[in-house]
């Protein structure tokens, strides 16, 4: 008798392969080994099914509701999972739910549940590790959904024709199956899975496990799980201790010893990180660490570096050798293997570079690392390019939170984490600002700002990769969501804390105009800022302000800086005609800014009248005398 099945989701674990498939509207679980299907699974490999199963398991009661949103003309009621971190979707049809389409739900399913992750040989990914241009979908996989052998071109109404049909060349295959990924750990494994990208998540958390499998699996839930012991418990229980972490890094035998002394310098960042890693998983990494240095570019060629949590492997493009490698973007990658978890966000993204300019800025001040290789044309110190335009929105996100949110995120980049701190400062709201009366209108609010952040990248490529799609009218709307926030927390609206306010967190002004009242007030409170940071000044010579070059935010996950850092272009005079130029870093304090609001408004009624003045001297100079005489151009 011929069985097909409807496939859900491909996974590797200890290079087995894995299938999750529904057979008439239960879930079915089949091992893949030596060319045939098996029905025999050890304990182990129930406990991952398991937990591979559970995570594609949306609560339809608890999740938030997102209200209805515009997809290529149709509408969809959009859910969100926050433990699972998965959408879901209802279209709406005059007035009424429906289960969307498949269509529209490879379409939906790719853009918002699509994780984070890169496959390359040697691991729990897929593809056969011969040939590096391998699509990571393993297109024959699906070809063997015909256990028993029968013709695959007969109808049947649970098969997607492009995964049975031989028919099909490889290409035309790939270009049919339609996946999204997925990531989860276990026993300190990545697992990724390859999920059919047309499955509907709300009804697959209806459906049931086949009677075989569920006692199987009711068995391995009551005993106890032997995959679950770990040989750092020892360790787990004694807490953070950096000679764990150099000790790990120090056994690596994949890495040189350049690229061990370079990590070994991140001391600083794990000290202020260690207690909220996940130690088993990190140094089950940092044991195992690979870089691999190539000079060919990346697909998407505006990535210089990547690091993939299946096969453990820094990826760093367009270089040779760790010698001539951009150790910014080394040390961005080397970051996320502290990371735990899979953040389709970008927000984990713009997390872990702030955590790279930072660390890299302490490290360069420190003389830990050379701070010439830092340097941009002018002398200033940059510490880090990625991300640039988007960089601001996280500052703005920043301030609004709490240390220890911050250092959390960036080790455990899951939404819930900045939700709860939104959540707490909505909580805080008084009667003017409240805006929500529930959990589900708060959570929701949190979602729609992440959201929007996201929406400042693209939509992801053909190989999955994604880049920054920056507007103005995207980063207003971003502010907009934030100013509440502000508001409550603050007192003052976003606006009134960040625009006009020299601790704008633009990298770049270029010259000072005072013709405004922004340029004015700056240059009023940096002339004596200077003045009290420059050395042995000649009072004699008043010192222009110069040209703001770089501005550098406060430190957030360190106590280093509690104020931002401006960089002035300048210079001091040494006689009438004679000036020495250099560069100078202020800090701005809350007194610089108390002082630069009481100057900005003195600098608008101060050219409020010059302007006013202007005028009736243009006036009273086109009345008689030269002013009137007309005079004729060619």
């Amino acid at each position: 008798m011929k069985r097909l099945y409807n496939p859900i989701a491909i996974y590797n674990y200890n290079r087995g392969k894995y299938f999750i498939a529904l057979d008439d509207g239960k879930i079915v679980y089949f091992k893949y080994e030596n060319g045939e299907m098996s029905n025999d699974y050890s304990r182990e490999e129930l406990e991952v099914f398991y937990d591979v199963y559970n995570s594609l398991k949306v609560d339809k009661e608890k999740a938030s509701n997102l209200g209805i949103r515009k997809f290529n003309g149709k509408y969809f009621e959009t859910f969100y999972d926050i433990k699972k971190e998965l959408y879901f979707w209802y279209e709406i049809i005059d007035g009424q739910r429906r289960l969307a389409s498949k269509d529209d739900l490879e379409l939906l399913n790719y853009k918002y549940n699509n994780q984070c992750l890169t496959f390359f040989e040697d691991n729990e990914g897929f593809g056969n590790g011969y040939d590096e241009n391998d699509d990571p979908y393993d297109w024959e996989a699906y070809s063997y959904f015909d256990m028993d052998g029968t013709n695959p071109e007969d109808n049947h109404p649970e098969i997607y024709d492009w995964a049975t049909d031989p028919s099909f060349t490889k290409g035309e295959m790939l270009s049919k199956a339609k996946t999204f990924k997925r990531g989860i750990i276990k026993a300190g494994k990545t697992i990724a899975i390859i999920v059919v990208a047309g499955v509907e998540l709300i009804t697959l958390s209806d459906r049931v496990l086949h009677g075989s499998i569920s006692e199987k699996v009711r068995d391995i839930l009551t005993g106890n799980s032997v995959s679950d012991q770990f040989d750092y418990e020892e360790i787990e229980k004694q807490g953070y201790n950096f000679e764990i972490i150099e000790k790990a890094i120090r056994a690596n035998e994949n890495l040189s010893d350049e690229e061990k002394s370079f990590f070994l310098k991140s001391k600083p960042y794990f000290d202020d990180m260690g207690e909220y890693i996940d130690l088993k998983t990190v140094i089950d990494r940092l044991a195992n660490l690979k870089v691999n240095y190539t000079t060919e570019e990346c697909k998407s060629p505006n990535i210089a570096g990547e690091y993939s949590s299946a096969s453990n492997v820094i990826t760093m493009y367009k270089t040779d050798s760790f010698e001539n490698s951009d150790k910014s973007v080394l040390l961005h990658e080397f970051f996320h293997v502290t990371q735990k978890g899979f953040s389709k966000r970008l927000m984990m993204e713009l997390s872990n570079e702030a955590a790279t300019r930072e660390y890299i800025r302490n490290l360069a001040e420190d003389g830990k690392l050379d701070k010439s290789s830092f340097m941009c044309e002018y002398d200033v110190p940059i510490y880090g390019l990625g991300y640039d335009q988007c960089m601001k929105v996280y500052y703005l996100l920043a301030n609004l939170l709490d240390e220890d949110t911050i250092k959390k995120y960036q080790v455990i980049p899951a939404d819930n984490i900045l939700m709860d701190a939104l959540a707490e400062i909505e909580n805080n709201a008084d009667a003017e600002h409240t805006r929500s009366y529930n959990k589900f209108e708060i959570n929701t609010n949190a979602i729609e700002l992440l959201d929007y952040i996201d929406e400042l990248r693209t939509e992801p490529d053909e190989y999955g990769y994604r880049d920054v799609s920056y507007t103005d009218e995207k980063f207003k709307k971003i502010c907009d969501l934030l100013d509440y926030y502000y508001q409550v927390k603050f007192g003052k609206t976003i606006d009134e804390c960040f625009v006009e306010d020299i601790m704008s967190y633009d990298k770049t002004y270029g010259a000072i105009s005072t013709d405004d009242p922004k340029g004015r007030a700056i240059c009023s409170v940096m002339g004596d800022a200077l003045k009290r940071n420059v050395e042995n000044l000649n009072e004699k010579y008043k010192m222009p302000v110069g040209e703001c070059r770089f501005v550098i935010p406060r430190t957030y996950f360190s106590d280093r800086y509690k104020n931002p850092i401006i960089y002035f272009n300048t210079y001091q005079r040494i006689s009438d005609t004679t000036y020495n130029g250099f560069f100078v870093d202020i800090e701005i304090t809350p007194e610089m800014n108390e002082e630069y609001e009481k100057q900005f408004k003195i600098a608008q009624e101060e050219i409020a009248k010059e302007v006013a003045e202007s005028g009736l001297k243009e006036n009273s100079d086109n009345i008689g005398g030269m002013g009137s005489i007309d005079i004729e151009r060619d």
